[in-house]
């Protein structure tokens, strides 16, 4: 979230017949694999961000809650 909240993991993503991302499978909740729900979430609601350092930490954010995402 663009508060810093791990929503979940990107399981898979969608490509359209153009080669195009459109949407990517987000898994959230659940503990080790277990009772987890996954959701398509479409690609033009993440923003990418690269964290400035050494190392250069990729970030994707998603302006939405858990809760959200679990309704």
């Amino acid at each position: 979230t663009p508060s810093g909240e791990k929503l979940g993991d990107i399981e898979e993503v969608a490509i359209d017949t153009q080669g195009y991302v459109c949407y990517v499978a987000l898994s959230i909740g659940g503990f080790l694999g277990m009772g987890e729900t996954v959701v398509a979430v479409p690609w033009a609601s993440l923003l990418l961000s690269t964290e400035a350092g050494d190392n250069e930490k990729k970030h994707i954010t998603l302006a939405a809650t858990k809760k959200q995402l679990e309704l």
